[in-house]
This record gives C-alpha cells, structure tokens and sequence, in this order.
C-alpha cells in the first residue's frame, strides 16, 4: 500500500534521512553519494530475490548493532517476515537470531529489507490503537470528567518500561543500519545539532495576568508557546505587551469539556474568536483537559480551520504514551495528513495529582534529559506550565531552565514544527526566530509596558468552560496537567 510507504519516508525524513518514494515501485529511495541505497517493506512488496520468506509469531525483537543500548529492543504488534539469503547482513532479529531485517549489499549501494510491519507498528505507537475506540473510558481521570486519549495507548504499553521509546527505536534502527551498512549520510535530527530540545507551553485556563508576568520571570528567557482559553483575560493589547523582546507563540485551546459532542459547533466558534482577538487563524491546538473523541475524532474540526499541530497527548510525568518524543504526521483514513502530534511529556499536574515535591521533580526532569543523551537518540520534551500554577511549580521552571543551562536547544512549538515541515517536504531546515541554542539563556526580561484592565472579547456561555470555585480548585490539583 502507498500509504505504508508515505508513512516510513515520513519517519524516515524525521529522523534526517533523505528519503523518497520511487515512482512506479514499491521501494523507497535513500539519497547517497555511495550509490542507489533503497529500502523494501516486505509487507508491500511482490518479490525479494535472494531472500527466502516465512512469517514469525513474535513480539519481541532486538537490534544487532544496538545491544546494551536504550532502543536494542524492540516490539512489533503483527507477525514479522523472516528474511534468510546468501550475503545478508542481520540487523534486526527475533529472540533465536532469525533476522526479520537484514541488509543486503549489491553493486549499486545496498537494499535494507524490512520483514516487520513498520508502518502500521508506527501508526500504532504513535496514534493509538484504533480498535481500543470501541471502549471508551467513563470514569474520571485526573479528578476532571471527560474523555482522555491514553486508553488508545494502554494496550502498547509495557508498565515496567514507561519510558521506551518504542517507535523511536525502530526509525533509528533504520537511520543505524543505513549508517553502518551503506555508508549514507543523515542530518542532525534537531537544530544546532543538540542532543535534546525543550518547548515549554502553557494552558492559559483564564490565569489572571499578573500570574503571565511572574511566569515570565520564571521561565527568564526561554520560548513560550501559550494555549488561549476563550474566556481568557487577554485582550490584543495585552498579548502585544507580553510578546515584548521574547519568543512567544498564542494559539488556542479550545474547550467544549461541558459539551463535547457538540465539539465541532464550539471549535467553529472559538477559531473566529481567537483570529478577532489575534488577527490571524489558530495554527496549534491542545484541548483543554486534553478532551479526546475516540481515534482522533477531532482531527476533522482541526482539519477544517488548518490546524497543524497539536500537542494533545498528555505524558504528565513523562510516561512515553505514544512511543516517541519527536513529531510526526498523522496518517488517517488510508492517507498522511498535514496535521502533526507531539507528546506532552511532563504536566505541572505532577505537584498536585501525583504530590511530587521540589525534589522529585527536580530528578524526574533531570533523569528525564539524561535518557536522551544517554540513548543517543536526540528528543523532545515538552512541558505544560500553567501560569496559574507557576509558584506551586516553580521548581519544574528551573529545572527546564537547567537542561537548557546542560546543553539543551529549546523553542517555541511552531518554531519546531517548522523545522520538521521543511525537512518533511525535502527542503533545508533552518534555524528560526522561536529556537534558542543549547548553553545560551538570555538574561531575565520583565513587562515594562503597562498592562491594560480590559475585558476579554465578549462570547456566548456555550463557548467555553467558566471556571467558577470548584473548577479553579481542579486546577489547582492538576485536572489539567
């Protein structure tokens, strides 16, 4: 199928290979200055010469080069090629050392030959389990009513191994392999070549402003991406001044908690508000409580307004839902969208729903940046930091301030988008105004500019969540990580 194909070049490109589709075959093409290197998905292909086939009921496999590394092991969820020929290389194999890939040198630069089913294994990590739909959750989670995306997640998920990274392993398996085998050349995967990357975001949750202005002293520099309530206490005065000589991205954060079958109706509605209040179209989305709609129900909506990025799958205290922590494409309804998903790895929930102190979250964050150098495979994390939270979670603030301080890139959500986008469609990726290069936190900049009490735009009741007591105190215990 073409679309197992787009889904693998996609990861591919991810993951800095130069990766195509050649027209009229079933092979994908790795640019190199070494020759023709192509890599064949057996599941989609018609013939394999010198290689003998026979499917294998297994789960668990490890990868050859990787041994005593973070993503050696690895895990599919359907049953895998076994590839046995003359010449071949092994480079991923099952527990009894059959290889299910292998790399097979020839004249022309080599073909990696993949026997697993990689594409639906990434769309299963990545995306969820589209079966799990069928059963959703009724019962609260995180003390707020609502449907959640985890339980699409759950059933991929290995409990004593929270943080694998599962598809992750998999598309630098690929990268390794093409690496070692075929002598191809990748790109850094991050900008400025950094190991790890940070992009902190913030659910605006109608905070009052003064609580924007301490955060900002917290954060001291760092890029910014806000997510806008429709009942927030911004006005576009307001969003000016707090966008003064710092990198700041507003987009929106719908909400229809109180309504959720009427999700579409109130996205409609809260789009036009956010593009009166900012002058121009929402382009990235996190729901607000996370609200999920089965398998991806929500994409549509997003769809229809141009939203292409979300961040609206909650780690919260960095549990790898969907086994990544690099963006990718959504592939729905037999093709790859335009719309992409990261994980948001940590949630000030932590101090509330979980009762962490200072301390442990100082570790987690810590263990959390050590994981990705440590497996060598550059990452992304990404932080929820509600400015209503910011005295309570003041410590998870400097704590993202130290990874950048230990040689952490970071950067606005959009600025990272970007970066992938234009690598994505084959083009050069840059370094953009939303980045900030490991080892270079500016100095703390405040607000000078006074802060206007003005009114939000006026909206109908139906539009939104008001927070009365009650919700406000959810906050405050980490419904909304």
């Amino acid at each position: 199928m073409t679309i197992d194909i787009d889904i693998v070049v996609h990861n591919a490109r991810v993951f800095g290979l130069h990766a195509r589709h050649e027209i009229n075959t079933d092979k994908i093409v790795i640019d190199s200055n070494v020759g023709k290197v192509t890599v064949q998905l057996l599941h989609n292909s018609s013939s394999f010469p010198l290689a003998n086939i026979s499917l294998l009921p297994c789960e668990h496999f490890i990868a050859t080069a990787g041994k005593g590394q973070f993503w050696a092991e690895l895990r599919s969820f359907s049953r895998a090629n076994e590839i046995v020929g003359a010449e071949l290389i092994p480079v991923v194999t099952d527990a009894s050392g059959l290889a299910v890939w292998a790399f097979m040198p020839n004249a022309d630069g080599g073909r990696l030959l993949i026997g697993t089913n990689l594409a639906s294994d990434l769309t299963v990590l990545r995306q969820g389990d589209p079966a799990a739909a069928a059963n959703r959750p009724t019962e609260p989670q995180w003390g707020i009513a609502g449907e959640r995306p985890t339980y699409l997640f759950e059933g991929q998920l290995d409990t004593d191994k929270p943080h694998d990274r599962m598809a992750d392993w998999w598309m630098w398996t690929m990268r390794d392999a093409l690496i070692r085998h075929a002598g191809v050349k990748a790109d850094d995967i991050l900008p400025f070549g950094a190991k790890g990357v940070v992009i902190v975001t913030g659910d605006d949750d109608q905070a009052p402003l003064e609580d924007y202005r301490a955060q900002e002293k917290l954060l001291g520099g760092l890029p910014v991406t806000y997510f806008l309530h429709p009942l927030t206490n911004h006005t576009r005065q307001t969003i000016a001044e707090h966008s003064m000589g710092r990198s700041v991205e507003w987009e929106i954060h719908p909400d229809a908690l109180e309504t959720p079958r009427d999700y579409d109706a109130r996205f409609d509605e809260q789009a036009a508000w956010f593009e009166g209040l900012k002058g121009q179209p929402p382009r990235l989305v996190r729901n607000h409580g996370f609200l999920n709609d089965g398998y991806w129900g929500h994409a549509k909506a997003w769809k229809k307004h141009g939203i292409t990025g979300s961040s609206n799958l909650p780690g919260l205290d960095c549990r790898v839902l969907n086994g990544s922590l690099l963006p990718a494409r959504l592939a729905l309804d037999g093709q790859l969208t335009d719309h992409w998903s990261i994980l948001t790895a940590f949630g000030d929930g932590v101090m509330f729903a979980l009762e962490w102190d200072e301390k442990t979250v100082a570790k987690a964050i810590e263990d959390a940046g050590k994981r990705i150098i440590e497996s060598g495979v550059p990452g992304i994390l990404v932080f929820n930091l509600h400015p209503a939270n910011h005295e309570k979670a003041a410590c998870m603030h400097a704590a993202v301030r130290k990874l950048v301080e230990n040689g952490f890139a970071a950067m606005t959500f959009g600025a990272a988008l970007e970066w992938f986008k234009a690598r994505d469609a084959g083009h050069v990726a840059t370094v953009n105004v939303g980045m900030l290069g490991p080892f270079t936190l500016p100095k703390v900049k405040t607000v000078s500019a006074p802060v206007q009490d003005e009114s939000p735009p006026a909206l109908p009741l139906k539009m939104g969540t008001r927070l009365r007591n009650v919700a406000r105190w959810i906050i405050g215990t980490g419904a909304h990580n």
